[in-house]
């Protein structure tokens, strides 16, 4: 993986965010500006009601693997390690330059095939998690595949209890979950410090084109579909109010003017166990 600042170059990049963290958005741009195998088919366009990147997962028959990788959420235990890293080597082993979308965190995986693909995170800073979840909430089916054993991201003791909630508990319950996957995820690949961040997107362009020059890739930055995306998506960004808790480490979770997602965010933040706030 890589830092911001450190650069290696290999014929592949596997980029991996989670969901809500802006990747659609660039690998759409990428995919459109590049010569690149990939795992998505990219169209350049953004759903109106929602502000999502419209793309989809391709399948490869030659590479199976590829496809549940991209997917969101994958359950860690139905990602095959060993059939992912097998379809890896033999797609690196054509010296083609590929793009790969991955939403699957794996530690021990990363170790095995860093030495014949770049594996570059979208990181965010804690600041910034308000904006992932909303996003996440907004645009993706997480909340209803919640309640889906094969797709939730509950552990089993967690998705009993949800089984009794209202839904309006059981999105608090939801959003909770997604908040606290995201501080254990930032903590555990050190994505406060990744080479490129979904803040880039709004903040920092500049930044995203200049990394991706540097891997001989395109990324057009004064695209009509950036700026729309950017657009439709400031709703979801953080408020000053809790950029300023954050930045004076006051996780002041009580503050009823901040939205359930930034209270949550600071009950999380703070080391308290999970309470419904009202």
């Amino acid at each position: 993986m890589e830092n911001r600042g450190a650069v290696k170059i290999m014929a592949g990049i596997i980029l991996r965010w989670l969901g809500g963290g802006g990747g659609d958005t660039i690998m759409n741009l990428l995919s459109h500006s590049n010569d690149v195998y990939t795992n998505i088919h990219a169209t350049n366009k953004i759903d109106p009601a929602t502000g999502r990147s419209l793309i989809s997962e391709k399948f490869d028959e030659d590479y199976p693997s590829f496809y549940d990788m991209a997917l969101n959420p994958v359950p860690p235990k139905d990602i095959d390690s060993k059939a992912l890293k097998q379809d890896i080597v033999k797609l690196n082993s054509k010296k083609d330059t590929f793009l790969l979308k991955s939403h699957h965190w794996d530690k021990k995986l990363d170790k095995d095939i860093c030495d014949i693909v770049d594996i570059v995170n979208i990181g965010y800073t804690i600041a910034f998690i308000p904006f992932i979840v909303r996003a996440n909430l907004h645009k993706t089916p997480t909340l209803a595949n919640s309640k889906l054993k094969n797709k939730t991201h509950f552990d089993y003791p967690l998705s009993k209890i949800a089984k009794k909630l209202t839904d309006k508990q059981h999105e608090k319950v939801v959003t909770w979950n997604i908040i606290t996957d995201l501080i254990n995820k930032a903590r555990i690949f050190n994505l406060e410090n990744a080479t490129i961040t979904i803040a880039d997107i709004f903040y920092n362009r500049d930044h995203l084109k200049t990394y991706f020059q540097s891997r001989s890739l395109k990324l057009d930055i004064t695209s009509d579909y950036l700026n729309q995306w950017v657009e439709q998506n400031k709703k979801f960004l953080p408020s000053k109010t809790f950029q300023n808790y954050i930045d004076n480490t006051n996780y002041n979770h009580i503050d009823s003017s901040l939205d359930m997602v930034e209270r949550y965010t600071l009950l999380a933040l703070s080391g308290k166990n999970f309470q419904f706030i009202d």
